[in-house]
């Protein structure tokens, strides 16, 4: 599903 990607997303820009 994309609800995968999303929280992907969500970590990466915890990093950054």
């Amino acid at each position: 599903p994309t609800a995968t990607s999303e929280t992907l997303l969500d970590a990466l820009q915890e990093l950054i």
